[in-house]
């Protein structure tokens, strides 16, 4: 059985990328769940394939990772061929406005779903954005030397719901009132949140003309793992707030480095992560109660913390953000398209 991936990343949906490689620039093992994906599909005499590397009248099911645009060349052979294809929506239709057009759901066998509306309301399958849970955990129990954190890229939209300005308050906030006790990481932060035209043609020819707009960045990285052991909190803003299921890697970036998260995103995180494994930032009147707890807090009291991201990391709750539920959910959908 031939199996076609395609992505909405044309980087990764070329030369089986999407399988082949572990990391991206946004994240540590991000793309590791499709690597144990493809060795469970092979297992099961699937063979999987991204649209370059195989004819496609040759494919058996095409699996379309969010909503292609409708003119993409794959979609319209799916759709006037009526090939057996399946929808996985993963990001919100905010960042991608394609997600939201569901009244091209019907070219779809399934479709799977973070959003627990659709599940509810237009039958759609719930399925978890994967990560790699790890079978021992690898971090130092207390508190660390430095205290909080964020890596995050500088982006901005245009959304009521939005967390990216929020992001960027909580930033200048640190800037302004305790430089010393935050560190900023990530992609584009040597540009200002808005600027003018002006200023950016100042600043890609001769950047030290301006100054520095963000004191507290520190510059790219690496790998995640490695920069959030050093603290003990880090800031993990979902895109939007309020989307139920949005759940992504960043919070499990933080538990798998035993750094406490305060998080603000989805408006039903109670219902997948117990509330003593992280700080929810919708408890806090202001970012000075929100520092303050964090800066007056005992070691006996964040290690707490620790040993509940421990227990649930350990847990049955957890399994459904893991790869191999993932594997074997999608799998499952593949399998059941072939004999319908």
């Amino acid at each position: 059985m031939n199996v076609v991936f395609s992505n909405i990343y044309e980087e990764i949906t070329r030369d089986n990328y999407l399988f082949d490689h572990d990391n991206v620039t946004i994240g540590d093992n991000l793309l590791k769940p499709w690597r144990i994906f493809k060795n469970l599909a092979s297992k099961n005499n699937i063979n999987v394939f991204t649209p370059d590397l195989i004819s496609w009248d040759r494919v058996d099911v095409f699996v379309f990772l969010e909503m292609p645009k409708e003119d993409t060349p794959l979609f319209q052979y799916v759709v006037n061929n009526k090939k057996t294809a399946i929808l996985m929506i993963m990001e919100n239709g905010y960042i991608w406005k394609e997600n939201f057009d569901i009244s091209r759901y019907k070219h779809f066998r399934k479709v799977f779903t973070y959003n627990d509306a659709h599940v509810a309301q237009l039958g759609c399958i719930k399925l978890h954005l994967a990560v790699c849970i790890p079978s021992e955990l690898d971090f130092s129990f207390g508190l660390r030397e430095k205290l909080c954190t964020t890596i995050a890229g500088n982006k901005r939209l245009d959304h009521q719901d939005e967390l990216y300005s929020k992001r960027v308050d909580i930033i200048k906030w640190f800037e302004r009132e305790k430089l010393n006790d935050f560190d900023l990481f990530g992609v584009g932060w040597d540009m200002p949140y808005k600027q003018g035209e002006i200023a950016k043609l100042i600043r890609s020819i001769s950047p030290k003309l301006l100054p520095r707009p963000f004191p507290s960045y520190k510059g790219k990285i690496e790998r995640k793992s490695q920069v959030l052991r050093s603290y003990s909190f880090a800031i993990c803003f979902e895109n939007l707030k309020d989307l139920p299921g949005y759940i992504t890697e960043k919070i499990f970036d933080s538990f798998f480095a035993g750094t406490v998260p305060i998080y603000w995103g989805a408006n039903n995180i109670l219902d997948y992560v117990p509330k003593e494994c992280f700080i929810d930032y919708r408890d806090f009147s202001s970012i000075d109660a929100l520092y303050n707890y964090i800066k007056n807090m005992e070691s006996s009291v964040f290690i707490i913390y620790q040993r509940h991201i421990a227990a649930y990391l350990k847990s049955e709750a957890v399994q459904k953000f893991s790869a191999e539920y993932f594997s074997k959910q999608l799998l499952d959908g593949i399998k059941s398209c072939s004999v319908s």
